[in-house]
């Protein structure tokens, strides 16, 4: 188990440490395994433009593994009084964040920005759901979105 951290002036060759940060929250979701924890600085995280979304299946920020009942992997906010913002960079309105067929995942404080600078917080999203913030959907189980 182990505490990374993101900045956006981060570099995602660099090991994550609050010394030395990654850049991207995506390098997070390729990288945590269960039992791990991604605190995230405040700042803006831009979805790459002609990234696809989860209108083509799989959110940009999907986790790649899944935790555990008493290992979750959860990205969380650094500083809850100053959230991170992930923006779509108008990329049709779709969420960037989400959840596709991954167990015990925890979001907690991210605040997420649609095109035209619009903003949405998501909160209490368990199990299979979809809106307008973030996408948990298919064999998705204990995935919590918290605090956002």
């Amino acid at each position: 188990m182990a505490t990374y951290f993101v900045i956006p002036s981060g570099n995602d060759g660099s090991p994550g440490t609050e010394a030395a940060p990654w850049a991207t929250i995506k390098k997070a979701t390729d990288t945590l395994v269960s039992g791990d924890v991604c605190r995230i600085k405040p700042g803006t995280y831009v979805q790459p433009a002609g990234v696809p979304g989860v209108r083509f299946g799989v959110p940009w920020l999907n986790p790649v593994n899944s935790g555990t009942a008493a290992t979750p992997i959860t990205f969380e906010a650094f500083d809850p009084s100053d959230k991170p913002i992930v923006d779509n960079n108008n990329n049709f309105g779709e969420t960037p964040l989400g959840c596709r067929e991954r167990n015990y995942i925890i979001w907690d404080g991210i605040k997420i920005r649609f095109a035209g600078g619009a903003s949405t917080d998501f909160s209490n999203a368990f199990g299979e759901t979809e809106n307008t913030a973030v996408n948990i959907r298919g064999a998705s189980a204990a995935v919590r979105a918290v605090g956002c």
